[in-house]
């Protein structure tokens, strides 16, 4: 990334430009695909298998004669709007979760012929008895009309079986994650002291009070053979059956440079706003170091004796975020914010059972402290799963749904595994769709591309996108160097360090402009600036890589101007976004630049419909022309549901990208922007509004006073407000 040559600086209020407009009127009713004799003949033997086999489980296995079946719907109908309510309310069966499963459909609404695509399976709680009536009703053809439009969109029915619930459990293994269903909508007592009985009818022991709850799923950990796991995923609520992974290898396997001599040279001054708020959440620091002046090293409650390579790690990790990599004989910059390392691993972190504890820890802290900014560079060795949420993950994005924090998290080392096996997928919590995933990249000058050792994508969907960003991390030609507890370097390589290296630059863009910059624009700003490479794929690279100069994200040249929008969007509403332009017609190609990032709650028991938010963004060149659009971020009209999904990201917390236009076909153009709510994969009966930040750059080249010409016309947006008391580190810093 270039310095700007004329520095100009960001323009804030963009939501000033922003008005509630009308809803278009719109028409969603599909006609029904199957006739209902269709519906009812295919139907039929699932319902009569379903019921045959709920008999043949254990008493105990079903708590209070409750039981979980699994209702498939027909990929046409995967829209919140088609959600088979009337179904579920006319029995009294209760959604509890969902998930895709990839089916062939008999039939769908497309004009080919139907393939294989992912669709939704909701696992639906029921008592037995009332589910026997249910499937009565239907075989005997003597239902309800209301429900045979709900019938038409259900493909398959049947009683999850042992097997569909078990993950690959290799010989050997000991310690298992048990994912039991915990849905609100149930009471979670009954089925944990259900679990707890059955598991002593088979002569299984487990510490039930070391579990993890997030949302509507209990993550519980068990220790026993392999050949008991089939049985416990005999009881009725439990969802999912896997090896509990142990912590992921710190760094990866590397040949370093040898230097002989690498002198570390730290600040000796120190200027600190005391008002950002910074935690890392790492292995501690060692008992001399030279970061006093801007860590302080903290434990949760309950925490075992310090490991030593686990301190130097931690060490190593932040260094990375007050300095950066460290350059031979070249005094950094001193960092403007303190840092307070939480020590969340011991000497038994490197245990099969280490992972529930360390997430717990970690939540423990954030129960108990606001941070404006977090770095995690630790996880569980795993590759994400398209089909279940990590507890790190599920547990993490519950606390940055508010948008008042950034966090950034390391991708993982397993770039070099096996693609075909998706063994090299990016690791949790990197998924988090309210956090930003980090890779890394192999070089920090002009010629870069990704670190071999980097995670890769795609992420889960939404959050498909992933890694969000790369930064340099190191790499076998150029190492990162961080301090250590004497006076040399310590030349390292991995994402652990490539995360903090990005926050950092998230850290200086809210440190120049203060509070008028939110810790959610700052990741909106990192995404947007960040430097995209054609010729490298986003699931190696995501949006492109972050520069280390504060400078490329809090400066315009005369003819770009970089406008901020921060705000809240409302349920259902419409909400028109005006981009600013000159008041005369705009000369030669023009281009517009957008990113939209915001959080929101999430469902970690439906991870096909994780998000509880959604956004369609409809481009209009022209303002006067209501009815002329034009394609900005993959929408288009009359998509249904799963293209909306897979092509435009519909359900996606960031949205970016560019397009040129001729200056003289723009006339006050707008994004009309509609935030749609969801709740369980169906229409929210209660949303809360959302944070957003949006970020627009306009560039003309050929308009040299484009900057000054868009300030003359919107007198109420004013260039950002830097600090008085930053003002010294604002000018050395991007200099």
């Amino acid at each position: 990334m270039n310095n700007k040559s004329n520095k100009r600086l960001l323009i804030g209020r963009g939501e000033r430009l922003t008005e509630e407009i009308k809803s278009p009127v719109r028409g969603f009713d599909k006609t029904p695909l199957y006739s209902i004799e269709e519906s009812l003949n295919r139907l039929t033997p699932m319902l009569e298998k379903a019921t045959s086999e709920i008999t043949k489980l254990p008493a105990l296995a079903c708590p209070k004669n409750q039981s979980v079946f699994s209702f498939v719907l027909n990929p046409s109908f995967i829209a919140k709007s088609y959600f088979p309510n009337a179904l579920f309310a006319k029995y009294n069966m209760r959604p509890i979760g969902s998930r895709m499963i990839p089916i062939t459909p008999i039939k769908w609404t497309r004009k080919r012929e139907p393939e294989r695509t992912p669709t939704l399976e909701i696992f639906v709680s029921s008592d037995i008895d009332q589910f026997r009536t249910f499937s009565s009703s239907i075989i005997s053809n003597t239902f309800i009309p209301e429900i045979e439009g709900d019938l038409n969109k259900i493909e398959q029915i049947f009683l999850p079986t042992p097997h569909q619930k078990l993950k690959y459990i290799p010989e050997g293994s000991r310690l298992f994650e048990i994912v039991l269903h915990y849905s609100e909508q149930n009471s979670p007592s009954f089925i944990l002291s259900g679990f707890k009985d059955y598991l002593e009818s088979i002569n299984v022991k487990a510490s039930l009070q070391d579990r993890i709850e997030a949302g509507g799923l209990c993550f519980v950990p068990i220790r026993t053979v392999p050949e008991r796991v089939e049985t416990i995923a005999l009881f009725s609520f439990l969802r999912l059956a896997r090896v509990a992974p142990k912590l992921r290898p710190i760094e990866p396997n590397y040949s370093t440079l040898k230097r002989s001599v690498f002198q570390v040279k730290l600040p000796k001054t120190t200027t600190i706003d005391d008002k950002v708020k910074v935690a890392i959440f790492d292995g501690g620091l060692p008992d001399k170091h030279p970061l006093g002046p801007w860590v302080k090293e903290l434990e949760p409650a309950g925490i075992g004796a310090k490991e030593l390579s686990a301190t130097s790690h931690g060490l190593s990790v932040t260094s990375a975020l007050l300095f950066g990599p460290l350059q031979d004989g070249i005094e950094p910059l001193s960092p403007t914010f303190h840092v307070d390392h939480w020590r969340v691993l011991d000497k038994k972190s490197d245990g099969d059972d280490a992972g529930l504890k360390i997430i717990e820890r970690i939540k423990s802290v954030l129960d108990d402290n606001e941070y404006h900014f977090i770095n995690l560079s630790l996880g569980p060795d795993l590759p994400i799963e398209d089909n279940d949420v990590n507890p790190w993950t599920a547990v993490l994005d519950q606390y940055l749904a508010d948008g008042t924090t950034l966090a950034c998290f390391a991708v993982g080392n397993g770039g070099e595994r096996d693609h075909t096996s998706g063994n090299n997928r990016i690791q949790p919590p990197a998924d988090c769709v309210n956090g930003v995933g980090v890779g890394a990249c192999d070089s920090r000058f002009e010629t870069w591309d990704k670190a071999l050792y980097s995670s890769v994508g795609p992420g889960r969907s939404p959050g498909l996108i992933k890694p969000d960003i790369v930064a340099f991390g190191g790499s076998n030609h150029e190492v990162f160097w961080t301090c250590t507890s004497g006076e040399s370097g310590r030349s390292t390589q991995g994402t652990s360090f490539s995360a903090p290296n990005a926050l950092r630059t998230a850290i200086g863009i809210r440190t120049f402009y203060g509070d008028a910059v939110k810790p959610l624009t700052s990741r909106a700003l990192l995404i947007h600036k960040s430097e995209a490479r054609a010729t490298q794929p986003d699931d190696e690279v995501g949006f492109g890589r972050v520069s280390e100069n504060v400078g490329d994200y809090i400066y315009c040249t005369d003819t770009e101007v970089t406008i901020l929008y921060q705000g809240k969007l409302d349920p259902g509403k419409y909400r028109q976004f005006q981009i600013p332009v000159p008041e005369n017609e705009m000369v030669g190609m023009v281009s517009i630049s957008a990113t939209i990032c915001y959080t929101t709650d999430t469902d970690v028991e439906d991870p096909f419909n994780y998000t509880r938010s959604g956004l369609e963004v409809v481009f209009r060149p022209d303002s006067r022309e209501s009815k002329k659009t034009k394609t900005f971020f993959g929408e288009f009209d009359f998509a249904d549901e799963l293209d909306l999904r897979i092509q435009a990201h519909k359900w996606e917390t960031v949205r970016k990208n560019t397009i040129k236009m001729r200056g003289s076909s723009l006339h006050d153009p707008v994004f009309d922007v509609h935030y749609m709510a969801r709740q369980h994969g169906r229409n929210a009966s209660r949303a809360l509004r959302i944070p957003y930040s949006c970020v627009i750059t306009i560039s003309a080249p050929k308009m040299p006073r484009l900057y000054d010409e868009i300030l003359n016309r919107y007198s109420d947006l004013p260039p950002l407000f830097v600090p008085v008391s930053m003002s010294h580190w604002s000018h050395s810093c991007v200099a």
